[in-house]
This record gives structure tokens, sequence and C-alpha cells, in this order.
């Protein structure tokens, strides 16, 4: 009798352990049985849940401009108004052409919609003279800077910031209380502005281009 009870327990014991083991095993340490797959954003025990789908950007430049493209500060397209790039996550687009400036812009490439990059908002681009320009009232020569700073195109004539160019017009008002309106020729070849001093003495002013 005491042999039996004793075989019972061994055999109640050696159950319980091999319960133990299959279910260790089921819980996480051996195959999953669904060819990798552990749940959602999981592959192989891996975090897919940050990876990026490419999508297409479309950026076109206003008014028929033609120039190069940026992405992300690669060459994507020469000499052309409207560039098609493939891109992944958020890409920066600058475009360049002659004797203009434009804002960088950003986009978010998207697999299931097409991304449109424009610059059409106003302030978004400007004719940015530079160097030599002659001032025909006062006789004098200056250098002229264009240059973009905190989202605006800044323009500037022997120091002095005449205003924030949108397209060909330009406005500023200095810290003295001066106001600037004006305009560039196409060309480049003269900048013509009207300013209200702070103590409101007015002039018009001509700067010709020094070829």
């Amino acid at each position: 009798m005491k042999l039996t009870k004793s075989f019972a327990i061994c055999v109640i014991a050696a159950a319980v352990c091999l319960f133990a083991l299959a279910g260790c095993e089921g819980a996480g340490g051996g195959n999953t049985g669904n060819n990798g797959y552990e749940g959602d954003g999981y592959v192989n025990g891996e975090d897919t849940s940050g990876v990026l789908e490419a999508g297409l950007v479309i950026a076109t430049a206003p008014n028929d401009f033609v120039g190069d493209f940026y992405f992300d500060g690669e060459v994507a397209c020469t000499n052309v108004n409207t560039c098609e790039f493939e891109a992944t996550g958020v890409v920066e687009i600058e475009f360049t052409s002659k004797d203009k400036l434009f804002l960088t812009k950003y986009a978010k490439a998207n697999p299931d919609e097409d991304q449109e990059v424009n610059w059409d908002i106003p302030g978004d681009w400007g004719l940015a003279p530079q160097g030599l320009y002659f001032d025909e009232k006062d006789k004098i020569e200056g250098l002229t800077k264009t240059w973009i700073e905190d989202g605006q195109i800044l323009l500037e004539w022997k120091g002095t910031i005449l205003g924030a160019i949108v397209g060909d017009k330009f406005t500023w008002e200095s810290e003295g209380g001066s106001k600037y309106t004006g305009s560039v020729s196409t060309d480049l070849k003269t900048i013509t502005y009207h300013v209200i001093k702070g103590g409101g003495n007015e002039s018009d002013e001509v700067l010709i281009r020094v070829e």
C-alpha cells in the first residue's frame, strides 16, 4: 500500500511539471506560430509602428518662374517650373530662380494622397536686387542687399532696411518711426520708394543699379 501511494504521488508531480513547462513555452518562450506577427505594430519582435511610407510631393513655382528645386538639400529638378519627388516623412523644399528669393517650404509625405507645395501666399517670394546702386537725388552710391530673415525677404541699402519685399513691392516701418513704401523693377535696374521720416519730412527716392 505504501508503494502504491508513493508511485501515485510521483505520477502527479511529473504531470504538474509537464503542464508548467508547456505553459511557459506558450507564453512567449517559443515560436509564436503566426509567421512572426506579435501584435499591432510588431513583426519579429521589432516595432514597425513608426515606419514611414513614401508619398509623392509636387512643388510648383509661382508665375511660371523657372529654376531649381531642392528636397532636403539635394537637387531634385533643374530649370523647371514644377517638380515631382517621392519622399518619406517631413521634407524641406527650396526653390531658386535668378534675381528672386523664395521662402523655404515643408511638406509631409502621404502614401494615400499627393502633397502639393506652392509659393502663392503674399511674401512667399520677392525680387532680390543685389549690388551697387546710385541715388539720383543725393548723387551717392551704396550697396544693396536682399536676404531672408524670420520669414521675410528684406531689402537694405547702405545699411538701412527699406522694406520687406512681397513680389516687386516693399513696405517697412523703422524703430525710429520712418515709413517706407516702394517697388523694384522686374529687371532690378531701378528701386523707387517714398519715405516719411519720423519727424514728418517726406521724400521720393530713386536708386539706379550701377552696371
